[in-house]
């Protein structure tokens, strides 16, 4: 089975690096990669994939991300430091490597404690992760999103250069979504009629045209895992199952994907770009 990605602005939905228009994104169920698009060192600007998500409404789900990352937006999602207006190689890898120790923890018994000593994280929706970070026992974080987060560390009676830099990277990061939000998506529908005999269509499909939830579910599973053993790039949050032998296309979006030396620092990758779980 072969699970195609489109980059917007390759596509020529766009005419220029902020696909911020929704209405072009199609109205169908699907598997998409949302980031940034960031300036690279020796590599220019560059789509840094940060999550792999499903959605019964591609258009819908990928402009509520947008909307709620922004920086009006009051998302409760967890936000790693992405504030620099440059950054080298290493600095986005060793983002990643602190995204995949968030991921083994999250979810885990015992684990919420250790979350706070996670670097790069800037924000984690738990009263312990700002008591632990900051050594105080009166943040009432409660359900305090990114925007009202901020709000109660500047309330807070408590003189650090710390929480300052943790306000200002938090703003910043989510400033960088107002103009470097990037996405890439799958809707499934051209690839259908090609794996009529494949183990995964006979599981999980539904009738001619359409797939499963629980079908979705797992092309974003094989998604996250090939991203991660092919390109060494890593998204946030876990998704389980069973993973099927997939073809993930990303030729469409290669020349805007960072390259983080699987294939060579800088390098852009040669056509067909095609990674598997």
């Amino acid at each position: 089975m072969k699970v195609t990605f489109v980059d917007p602005i390759k596509s020529g939905d766009y005419c220029n690096s902020t696909p911020n228009d929704f209405s072009k994104i199609p109205i169908t169920p699907g598997v998409y990669i949302y980031g940034l698009y960031l300036e690279i060192e020796k590599q220019g600007k560059k789509f840094v994939p940060l999550y792999v998500g499903t959605a019964k409404n591609l258009s819908k789900r990928i402009e509520e991300h947008y909307v709620e990352e922004k920086t009006l937006g009051n998302s409760h999602k967890e936000m790693f430091d992405f504030s620099k207006k440059t950054f080298l190689n290493n600095e986005i890898i060793n983002r990643y490597l602190s995204m995949d120790i968030y991921d083994s923890y999250k979810g885990r018994k015992n684990k919420v404690s250790l979350i706070y000593s996670i670097k790069h994280l800037i924000y984690f929706q738990d009263t312990t992760f700002y008591n632990l970070r900051y050594k105080t026992t009166s943040f009432p974080l409660f359900n305090a999103g990114h925007i009202a987060a901020i709000q109660l560390l500047s309330n807070q009676c408590i003189s650090s250069i710390d929480i300052a830099r943790n306000m200002l990277e938090v703003l910043e990061t989510k400033k960088q979504f107002d103009s470097n939000y990037y996405f890439a998506y799958a809707t499934l529908k051209d690839d259908v009629n090609n794996f009529e005999d494949d183990e995964f269509f006979k599981d999980f499909k539904t009738f001619k045209k359409s797939f499963s939830q629980k079908a979705i579910d797992r092309i974003e599973l094989a998604t996250k895992k090939a991203l991660k053993k092919d390109l060494n790039i890593i998204t946030t949050a876990k998704a389980s199952g069973k993973i099927y032998h997939m073809h993930i296309d990303l030729s469409d979006v290669k020349d805007n994907l960072i390259n983080l030396g699987t294939h060579s620092f800088g390098v852009p990758y040669k056509s067909p770009l095609v990674i598997t779980p």
